[in-house]
């Protein structure tokens, strides 16, 4: 090639490793224009073309381009042009999770590169080099780490010679995060010397890329705080890409982070604009891997069935693309949604084929996550001989000492099958066992959250058995250390969980107030994150627990015994249900509307409206009697401080809801979940739709007035159209 040519090259490149994409191109296909150019100097040209559309994710246009220089390569028989043309179709490959392919062109390569192995000039060296940062790429998805730090190393020796920063910094990169994955304690330092570099050169794309992919180190260790410091760097330096890839994979990293703190309306938003991204650039991998985690909020939120259907679907595509590894994780997620529903035998259909499959890959740490799995659920199934067999599998692969997560798995695993034998001995060494998991630092939060339930399942068998203070004492302690992981790792759904068991925890200690208000609390929570399964479920527990007359009796005789309180609260019923990720699966029934009334700041009722006749049967008895109570809670409650309540008087429900200078009670029959739906309607549209009608009301509230006729007369037929179609208003 001539010197001119050459120069030319070298003003490309560096506009390439600067990110100046657009510039590039324009000249590349100024050049490219020119008639009488020689057919390497256009391969080159078409090479260069092809890695920009490769940098902006246009992996259509990208492989296209590398495949025309192939043909022109093919023709000169110049293998050095060859081997760059197959390494820009590998790197697309193995971006689209296109493995089987990616395996065909690496073959390719070496067949390229043993007609060369000879020469020992730099051109040869430098296409060994690349062919080792591909080959480890490949290893990497096949999960093998060893392999490909070994590949990234020599691929990094190489570019350190030669002194080439920006191929230092991206080999850096890959060496870095497959060290961490493998659990190398270097891994993340390796990968700030990658940035350093990359900040340096100052290719704002490739830094964004290094970025994400340390950001996602900090996901997998659930540090969530740090991983968003990262993720909102690279929003920043992304403000006006058109990098479809790089929109999609901080799309995704941030709707990760809002999954992984239990904020699933957010994550949901942030998935979907990721997929929207990747179905553009028909990303098939990371389509599927989405769809995944979506799959994993409809699960959480309660949605089973969509989450089968969305693991199904992802499933469909790796099976397509022959990512056997993801194939086997789906199967298992699939297994752990059905055991859910509680059909434990499709659930093991579905573990086995998972577990099939990651043995023939020899991935450690899948066959050890299914293993757990197919125990737990061997545990639920009532099935011990099940769960001993696949114990004794995991035990094994424990004994090579090689992954932290195995030994965790394996250690619960054996902690759960003597618990379910059921004799002191075995309890006692299962709840030694746990007890020194629970002071050990967090290594996986679900499993750490199972711990501390089982621990707490087994002292509650021992207060049920003695009374036990200390065993009493124990169990809140782990419900607290719950709660405290919980609010840490900022797990929205776990918390909600959390103060669901501290409801029940303060009802076996009599305190009422506080129960009433922590299951307030966890509903809300739920309500709020778009948990709306688990609301619903806690929602209905708290309506039971009003109503159950051992409950009730719990709450009035102050001389029953420790484990009489443990047994009449139904505690252990709940605990049992959150470890089997129990929601209830139908919707709750519509409650039945008996009366409305709304009171002023001093506890005066100001307005009252009556639905079902024959539960009231107009006894003006009954309804100043219950006004009173209602009157006398609001007035002994603190100014400033009126949480909504649940109130059970006589056999109807009371939701009691404070907003500004008004209180609303809401008395019905039936459940309470739809009610306070009702009853937040009713003030949001009070506000928003008529805010006049709503000021009248307060003015005259604070002069101590009840509503005038008019006013009345307008909430009447308010009520009446927004609260039931059916109401017999009673004035």
């Amino acid at each position: 090639m001539f010197k001119k040519e050459s120069a030319k090259l070298e003003e490309i490149d560096k506009l390439l490793t600067k990110g100046n994409y657009r510039e590039g191109l324009e000249i590349i296909d100024e050049y490219l224009s020119e008639s009488d150019m020689g057919t390497p100097f256009q391969i080159e040209l078409l090479l260069r073309k092809s890695k920009i559309h490769f940098y902006i994710a246009d992996y259509t246009t990208c492989l296209t381009l590398a495949n025309k220089s192939l043909i022109l390569s093919e023709v000169l028989d110049d293998s050095l042009l060859i081997i760059d043309s197959l390494q820009i179709e590998g790197e697309v490959k193995n971006e689209l999770g296109q493995t089987g392919e990616f395996a065909s062109i690496l073959k390719q390569i070496e067949e390229q590169l043993e007609t060369i192995h000879e020469k020992t000039g730099i051109a040869s060296q430098k296409r060994r080099a690349e062919y080792n940062k591909l080959v480890g790429l490949f290893q990497m998805r096949r999960n093998e780490m060893d392999k490909a730090i070994e590949n990234f190393q020599k691929s990094l020796t190489f570019f350190q010679q030669q002194g080439n920063e920006e191929k230092i910094a991206e080999v850096l990169f890959r060496l870095g995060y497959a060290s961490f994955v493998k659990g190398d304690k270097d891994g993340r330092s390796i990968i700030l010397d990658a940035i350093k570099i990359q900040e340096k050169i100052g290719n704002r794309e490739v830094l964004s890329g290094t970025l994400l992919g340390f950001s996602n180190t900090f996901l997998r260790n659930s540090e969530l705080k740090e991983a968003s410091l990262y993720i909102d760097k690279v929003f920043k330096i992304l403000k006006n890409t058109e990098n479809k890839n790089l929109l999609g994979q901080v799309n995704l990293l941030q709707g990760l982070i809002y999954y992984l703190s239990g904020e699933f309306s957010s994550a949901l938003k942030f998935l979907n604009k990721s997929l929207d991204f990747f179905k553009e650039i028909d990303n098939k991998g990371l389509i599927g891997s989405l769809v995944s985690n979506i799959a994993l909020i409809h699960r959480l939120r309660g949605n089973l069935d969509l989450s089968l259907a969305s693991f199904d679907y992802s499933l469909r595509i790796f099976e397509e693309l022959d990512i056997k590894r993801n194939v086997a994780y789906h199967l298992d997620r699939l297994g752990s949604v059905y055991s859910q529903k509680g059909d434990y035998d499709l659930a093991f259909v579905y573990f086995y084929k998972a577990l099939e499959i990651t043995k023939k890959l020899n991935v450690e740490n899948s066959i050890g996550m299914i293993l757990y799995n197919i125990i737990s659920v061997s545990i639920f199934d009532n099935d011990l001989e099940n769960a001993q067999q696949y114990l004794k599998q995991l035990q094994k692969l424990n004994k090579k000492k090689t992954n932290d997560n195995i030994n965790l798995w394996s250690r619960v695993a054996e902690a759960l099958v003597l618990k379910f034998k059921r004799n002191e001995q075995d309890l006692e060494r299962a709840l030694n066992i746990l007890k020194q998991i629970a002071e050990e630092k967090i290594i996986n939060i679900e499993i750490y959250g199972d711990v501390l339930l089982n621990l707490c399942d087994i002292l509650l068998n021992q207060i049920r058995k003695n009374s036990n203070e200390e065993s009493f004492t124990e169990m809140k302690k782990y419900l607290y250390l719950l709660y405290e992981m919980a609010s840490k790792q900022e797990s929205l759904w776990l918390i909600a969980q959390a103060n669901w068991l501290l409801a029940y925890l303060a009802l076996i200690e009599l305190d009422i107030v506080k129960a009433h208000h922590m299951f307030t609390q966890a509903q809300q929570i739920a309500e709020e994150k778009g948990f709306k399964r688990l609301a619903m479920t806690i929602s209905n527990e708290f309506d039971i627990m009003l109503r159950d007359s051992q409950a009730i009796e719990l709450t009035t005789k102050k001389d029953l015994s420790l484990a009489n309180r443990v047994e009449r609260s139904g505690f252990e019923n709940i605990i049992k249900k959150i470890k089997q990720n129990y929601i209830d699966a139908e919707d709750l029934p519509v409650e039945k509307p008996v009366m409305l009334i709304i009171f002023n700041p001093t506890g005066i009722p100001i307005y009252h409206q009556t639905f079902l006749q024959e539960k009231i049967k107009h006894n003006d008895m009954i309804i100043e009697e219950f006004t009173l109570s209602i009157s006398n809670i609001l007035k002994d409650t603190p100014k400033g401080k009126k949480p909504l309540q649940r109130i059970l008087y006589r056999d109807l429900l009371v939701i009691l809801k404070s907003f500004n200078d008004l209180s609303f009670c809401y008395v019905f029959d039936g459940q309470s979940y739809t009610a306070l739906e009702k009853l937040e309607t009713i003030i949001t549209s009070l506000q928003n739709q008529l805010p006049e009608l709503w000021n009248t009301i307060l003015e005259q509230s604070q002069k101590g007035e009840s509503v005038d006729p008019l006013t009345e007369q307008n909430l009447v037929f308010f009520v009446k159209n927004l609260f039931t179609s059916s109401v017999s208003a009673n004035n």
